[in-house]
């Protein structure tokens, strides 16, 4: 289950633990959201907040990102093979069917890979991939998505003295 949270600050105070599993942080995860401005001329802005996590966690979370790619390799693989044998044959048919085995193949191995990288977890980790997820900004309001609860609440009391949103479960 995941908890969003809105804090209205310009520099926040982030738990010295993993956002992930709890355990010691010895690294830090860039969580970054972008926003898009403007109609003629587009003027894109990235922020982001340097979250703490440990290695461990680190390692299974890049693993299940990497992963979850697979999918969408396979199906530009397939799209590119039917084009390919259509042009080459005259026939889409056969071009489709070698599309949709490498698209079914695709799905299977994201699905091991995934299964993989969960193996990866201890039991108290709280997501395969992203703990904490930023998802914007408004002026000095900045919006998270967190997973794990004990994490969101030591990240509360860090910044009890900004203004927050309630917490609503996603």
């Amino acid at each position: 289950m995941a908890y969003q949270l809105q804090v209205s600050a310009k520099i926040l105070s982030w738990p010295r633990q993993c956002a992930c599993c709890g355990g010691e942080a010895n690294a830090e995860l860039r969580a970054a959201a972008s926003r898009t401005t403007g109609k003629r001329v587009q003027h894109t802005t990235t922020s982001w907040w340097h979250v703490p996590y440990c290695n461990s966690c680190l390692h299974h979370k890049s693993q299940y990102d990497e992963a979850s790619k697979w999918a969408g390799r396979a199906i530009a693989g397939g799209l590119a093979a039917w084009v390919l044998i259509a042009w080459l044959t005259g026939s889409g048919w056969f071009g489709f069917a070698v599309c949709i085995v490498l698209a079914c193949f695709g799905f299977w191995h994201q699905g091991k890979a995934q299964e993989e990288a969960q193996k990866l977890m201890c039991e108290n980790c709280s997501a395969p991939s992203d703990a904490v997820r930023y998802v914007g900004w408004h002026g000095t309001f900045h919006t998270f998505v967190f997973e794990n609860k004990a994490y969101l609440e030591n990240f509360m009391t860090s910044n009890s003295r900004k203004t927050m949103s309630d917490v609503r479960q996603l």
